[in-house]
């Protein structure tokens, strides 16, 4: 009997059954066949991120000549960091180090978070090249300064400066090549032949120094991280290096313009969660004329100051009366805000606002107050507790007079 004899022996449904089975071994083979596809290419390809730099650079060669299976190709030259670019990194790093400092010595960030945000400046720094951040010993500065404020209560917050906190990189030791002996002087008579007349050289035809490219600057290029920005904003970060006014640096650049899109995004995007906002807003209240300049370059327009602050209050005052993660969200922007922005806060709602600001940065002085009207609630309450002391204590000594006087009567009539 042919095969489709036997099978038209079948019913449909039995017939299915087969097809069932048939499908699970052929699912089984193949799955089978693609791990071990998958474990064989992987094998080849995947490269141990392990080694000294020469070994991962002979990985990444021999890796990036298979088949375009690699990006490392489109890696561009990375370039030396100027110095100009070093020390707008530093400045931009001094004052997040700045910042998240306050913050701990207010007790509004712990020293695991603390240690967590100088941890990440340190990976900026080595992502840039540039020599990386002691933060043993900027922690260890930090926290030596919050004891000494315990004990001198009118201190000032100490400055920061992350350049003194670096480890630059070690220079290669010099070997030092021993002394020549020196050969003792002697006389030699040499006869020189008669000079001949030489031929007068043609003076050398000096470069035209339009085509000497050698002293050229190279020419900026965007780093892969804008590959999906939009052109116009690729176009004017171009036109702001070019100018000056944007920072030539690619992880700098890249650091800026992560800074004012959130600022930008705050605004822009009112539909989004306030928890999402309030960053952006709260950078936006702090912006400083450089952040106004970076804003400027990269969207050609100015920073929307006035729209920047109302939002912020706007959203500032509805996470005030939230939950603690709120709050916890919008403290550090409260406390870092100008006393223009604490006053409106305060009156939009003054126990909320007292709830979630710090009485250090509290700026309204409401804080003070409140603390002052506690301070003489308490004052006045111990003072009613003495004076009802006092009372009690007058009232138990009479009672012990006169339990004392009717002790002494009763021992005259015996």
């Amino acid at each position: 009997m042919t095969l489709k004899q036997i099978l038209n022996s079948y019913s449909p449904l039995e017939l299915k059954e087969f097809i069932k089975e048939h499908n699970k071994r052929v699912r089984k083979m193949v799955s089978e066949e693609v791990k071990e596809f998958r474990k064989k290419k992987l094998s080849e390809l995947v490269i141990k991120a392990v080694g000294k730099k020469e070994d991962l650079v002979e990985k990444m060669i021999k890796t990036a000549n298979k088949n375009d299976v690699s990006s490392f190709k489109l890696i561009k030259s990375k370039g030396v960091t100027s110095q100009a670019d070093k020390d707008k990194l530093d400045a931009i790093q001094t004052k997040e180090a700045e910042e998240a400092a306050k913050d701990f010595y207010k007790d509004n960030l712990s020293e695991k978070d603390l240690r967590k945000e100088l941890n990440e400046l340190r990976n900026e720094r080595i992502r840039a090249g540039l020599p990386k951040l002691n933060v043993p010993k900027l922690l260890k500065f930090i926290k030596n300064k919050k004891e000494d404020m315990k004990d001198k209560p009118k201190m000032k917050i100490p400055k920061i400066t992350i350049s003194e906190y670096v480890d630059e990189k070690k220079e290669d030791k010099k070997v030092e090549s021993k002394p020549v002996p020196k050969l003792p002087k002697k006389d030699f008579k040499i006869k020189l032949p008669k000079e001949e007349k030489k031929p007068e050289k043609k003076p050398e035809k000096k470069p035209d120094p339009e085509t000497d490219t050698d002293t050229e600057d190279e020419e900026f290029t965007l780093p892969s991280f804008f590959k999906n920005t939009p052109e116009d904003i690729k176009k004017n970060i171009i036109k702001g290096v070019e100018k000056g006014d944007l920072p030539s640096s690619s992880f700098v650049i890249v650091t800026v313009y992560k800074g004012v899109r959130k600022i930008k995004n705050a605004v822009e995007k009112k539909d989004r969660p306030d928890k999402d906002r309030i960053e952006g807003l709260g950078r936006g209240i702090q912006a400083d004329e450089q952040d106004k300049q970076y804003y400027k370059a990269i969207y050609n327009k100015k920073l929307p100051e006035k729209e920047v602050v109302k939002d912020f209050i706007k959203v500032a005052g509805d996470l005030m009366v939230g939950d603690k993660s709120d709050k916890d969200a919008v403290r550090k922007f409260v406390n870092k805000a100008n006393v223009d922005i604490q006053n409106k806060l305060m009156r939009k709602n003054k126990d909320a606002y007292l709830s979630v600001v710090s009485g250090a940065n509290d700026k309204t002085g409401e804080s003070r107050k409140r603390a002052d009207a506690i301070d003489r609630a308490i004052a006045k309450d111990k003072a009613q507790r003495e004076k009802e002391f006092l009372e009690a204590k007058r009232e138990q000594e009479k009672d012990i007079k006169a339990v004392e006087k009717q002790r002494k009567a009763l021992q005259k009539k015996k």
